[in-house]
């Protein structure tokens, strides 16, 4: 079973974020939205992440894992 790490909302706090990171380096990572960062940031590297509401650049709206998707709070409404 792949173990998975969720973050989101890190709104640019990339030490908090990296510290996360550190501690589960062979998980499947995901970032739920509003990490604020440019897609190609290299803390994102090998990361899947979605768009948040304060977020301003081309991250997917839903990414679909099953059986899981993954989407920010603020798309489906």
């Amino acid at each position: 079973m792949t173990k998975m790490l969720l973050v989101s909302d890190s709104h640019r706090d990339d030490e908090t974020l990296q510290n996360i990171l550190n501690l589960y380096p062979d998980y499947l990572k995901i970032h739920g939205g509003d990490s604020c960062m440019e897609k190609d940031d290299p803390m994102l590297q090998g990361i899947h992440v979605v768009i948040g509401n304060h977020d301003f650049v081309d991250f997917d709206e839903v990414i679909y894992l099953p059986p899981y998707m993954i989407c920010h709070g603020h798309t489906l409404g």
